[in-house]
């Protein structure tokens, strides 16, 4: 197992790897690195910064052998040392946050993840030893939330130059590569990775990002499709999940489901993804615990993008109160069903038997000068799970009347 899996990966993929078997432990060595408070560095070889000091509580590790020119990033990990009467039989878990080597050891731990293999009054021994014999497992990591997670690098540059810096991946899998659609040639493009588990390309199309991730793991190799994973208007060192169900980080104060909003509005201060409406941050929290919520006005908060579900509906919208009939239409999309977003509105032209694109003005408004007369006929171009498809609506709106 463990042989089959060098050759598949350094001969297939051109990417070095540690041999060892995915359901056994692996005999090895494990150190730690310096740092007055014990966590991670924001300064790790993989690029998460900040998260990288935190994540996991600061349970996380540098890593050589598995480094696998950065795809090792993200991975997780338990690890037990073996010394008698010192380490637990358990271990810890850990994620890989950056490249490490030193002492012949496969792991260079945070300080707290190496005083956890330890038994509880035994750490500060265990610390003496320096280097442990350790036996390792790679485990699937569970992040309660997420199922895929990354941010646009710090470095990124809107809008000439993107970077994103994979931060999770969920289960035992591990991102390969990333690529970017590109509107203009109709193709998928490879983004370079840059260092670590950052991909990086220059000149990216304008308007919402569509990406996709190649994912190894039990399944083998599969593609991961993310439509609109990120906005029009991005900006660096912004986290995005991709799978919106809101819950806050408020012990003793927020439900464990929190609320389900939907997109309504651009907004944007202290550092945060979300403005709620009042109602919609109240029911993040316990019964009888909103108003003590409302005395936080900003929270930490999990958010994942969820199907929409209005009982009745598949695609809502409404004529636009700026229209005049018959010389201009405006369209608002209401509503789409799913997990999907409406990217494209055009109008049927009789006269020139032929599809016409409607503007979008603002938001998710669509225009046009001068429409057909009699009934109209719609298309909605839709990007979901399926891709971009077009959806057809003969007779949409009546004979057109503001």
């Amino acid at each position: 197992m463990g042989l089959c899996q060098y050759y598949l990966l350094s001969v297939v993929l051109l990417l070095p790897a540690l041999c060892y078997s995915q359901f056994t432990f692996t005999s090895s060595r494990a150190t730690f690195y310096g740092s007055p408070d014990g966590l991670g560095t924001p300064a790790g070889a993989c690029g998460f910064g900040a998260y990288g000091k935190t994540v996991n509580d600061a349970n996380v590790a540098g890593v050589s052998r598995l480094w696998n020119n950065g795809t090792g990033c993200g991975a997780c990990y338990q690890v037990r040392c073996n010394v008698p009467e010192v380490c637990t039989d358990y271990g810890v878990y850990v994620v890989v946050t950056d490249y490490g080597e030193g002492d012949d050891a496969d792991f260079v731990l945070s300080p707290r993840a190496f005083g956890r293999m330890a038994l509880a009054d035994k750490s500060e021994e265990l610390y003496t030893f320096g280097v442990v014999d350790v036996e390792f497992l790679r485990v699937p990591c569970r992040f309660r939330g997420y199922n895929l997670k990354f941010k646009v690098h710090e470095n990124s540059k809107y809008p000439q130059y993107l970077a994103v810096s994979m931060l999770y991946v969920g289960g035992q899998n591990d991102v390969l590569a990333v690529e970017m659609w590109q509107e203009d040639c109709k193709d998928w493009v490879a983004m370079r990775r840059a260092f670590g588990a950052v991909f990086d390309i220059s000149n990216p199309p304008p308007g919402a990002i569509n990406l996709r991730f190649q994912v190894s793991g039990s399944a083998g190799l599969t593609w991961v499709v993310a439509n609109n994973a990120i906005p029009q208007i991005w900006k660096a060192g912004v986290a995005y999940d991709l799978l919106l169900r809101v819950r806050c980080n408020v012990p003793d104060v927020c439900t464990d489901y929190g609320v389900h909003v939907v997109v309504t509005d651009y907004g944007e201060g202290d550092d945060t993804d979300f403005i709620l409406s009042p109602r919609a941050f109240g029911r993040m929290a316990l019964v009888d615990k909103s108003e003590e919520l409302y005395t936080f006005g900003v929270v930490d908060v999990e958010f994942l993008r969820v199907p929409c579900r209005f009982r009745g509906y598949n695609v809502k919208f409404k004529v636009h109160e700026n229209s005049k009939y018959p010389q201009y239409l405006a369209v608002s999309m209401l509503y789409v069903g799913g997990q999907n977003d409406v990217q494209a509105v055009e109008i049927w032209q009789e006269d020139c038997k032929d599809w016409v694109p409607m503007r979008r003005a603002f938001g998710a408004v669509f225009d046009i000068s001068n429409p057909p007369p009699g009934a109209i006929n719609l298309r909605f171009q839709v990007s979901g799970s399926a891709g971009l498809t077009w959806v057809v609506a003969n007779n949409a709106i009546p004979k057109f009347v503001a």
